[in-house]
């Protein structure tokens, strides 16, 4: 039994010293190549762009989690401030663009008003310009032939001769001829009977239109047009109408 101990106590001291030189070479190495044997890098946060985790424990993994919530409701109030940073620039910028179009409309405006205002000033008709136009468009005076100015007869065209004109063209004939100094201009009553009667007589030539000529409407027309404007001058007067003067 004691012989047993003996070699049990003896291979356990061998192995002891076995180890103990074997772990002081590999120390050794170790040591004569760390120069060329770099350290690794440390490990990376969790806390950054989805990083695994280093946590050991419950605790550490509770912190870890903790922080990364924390992480990811910062970075969205950071992304929020900018995107309404980017909003209101946005919209800054669309405001100035629109008013500036305004501006640009406006001002086209104002220059058109101010070219047509100073091409009006002058290409502006003087009065006796503004006479001649305003003479031009007014009907021609009856013709002697047409009108006698000293008995009042009236020689009526070939158109206006028909039985449906026969009433108006009677009452304008005893108008005309029982014309007195006072019946002229276009506040007497003279000229309103003879308005009156040129129109009735205008209308009931226009119904009847398709029977006549278009150089025979175009004759009754001008008649009737002159008619009544020789009622707005006195029969001595050489065409100047009393309603001008």
């Amino acid at each position: 039994m004691n012989v047993k101990l003996t070699i049990a106590a003896g291979l356990i001291a061998l192995l002891f010293g076995a180890g103990a030189a074997s772990a002081q070479q590999y120390g050794q190495e170790t040591s004569s190549t760390s120069a060329y044997v770099s350290e690794p890098p440390p490990p990376s946060s969790s806390f950054g762009a989805g990083a695994n985790s280093y946590a050991t424990t419950d605790a550490g993994s509770t912190l870890e989690g903790l922080g990364a919530t924390l992480s990811g409701a910062g970075q969205y109030n950071l992304n929020s401030s900018r995107g309404i940073l980017y909003l209101e620039q946005a919209r800054g910028k669309y405001i100035e663009n629109y008013r500036n179009a305004i501006d640009a409309r406006y001002a086209i405006k104002r220059a058109n008003d101010t070219y047509r205002a100073e091409k009006f000033a002058s290409e502006r008709p003087t009065p006796e310009q503004v006479s001649r136009i305003i003479q031009a468009k007014l009907p021609d005076r009856l013709s002697t032939v047409e009108y006698n100015r000293r008995t009042g007869a009236l020689n009526w065209p070939s158109s206006l001769m028909g039985p449906e004109f026969a009433i108006d063209r009677h009452l304008l004939q005893i108008a005309f001829a029982q014309r007195r100094p006072e019946d002229v201009g276009m506040t007497s009553i003279f000229y309103r009977d003879v308005s009156e009667r040129v129109d009735h007589m205008y209308n009931t030539m226009l119904s009847k239109l398709d029977n006549l000529s278009t150089s025979d409407s175009i004759a009754a027309r001008r008649f009737l047009k002159s008619l009544e404007y020789e009622a707005r001058h006195l029969p001595e007067d050489t065409g100047l109408a009393i309603n001008n003067r």
